[in-house]
């Protein structure tokens, strides 16, 4: 348990540090690069919470080439996995992207 909320709280202040650099490099305000941050995150611990995506598959045609074995590639669906990290990064991604339209309103 204490593992997982450490991961959480890790995998939040990495985000706000990252958000925060990449603020600070391009001189813009923290909530214009905190959408595209959390969206970053989101993709790619979500890339590394699934089984059965295009990675997965094209390593099991070679493997099944090699060994003519029959692979379990006939699942076309992508399993996630849903773990603390990912939720924190959707919830990071969805809270920023109403930050946003909140603050920003004025110009759509």
């Amino acid at each position: 348990m204490i593992k997982k909320i450490s991961m959480v709280i890790l995998t939040l202040l990495v985000m706000v540090v990252t958000n925060y650099l990449l603020a600070n490099y391009f001189k813009v305000n923290f909530i214009e690069l905190s959408f595209i941050v959390g969206l970053l995150y989101t993709l790619v611990i979500g890339f590394f919470s699934s089984e059965g995506g295009i990675t997965t598959r094209m390593f099991d045609t070679k493997f099944e080439m090699l060994w003519n074995h029959e692979s379990n590639s006939k699942n076309k669906f992508i399993k996630f996995y849903v773990n603390g990290p990912l939720v924190v990064a959707i919830a990071y991604t969805a809270i920023s992207f109403i930050a946003s339209v909140i603050i920003y309103w004025k110009y759509f």
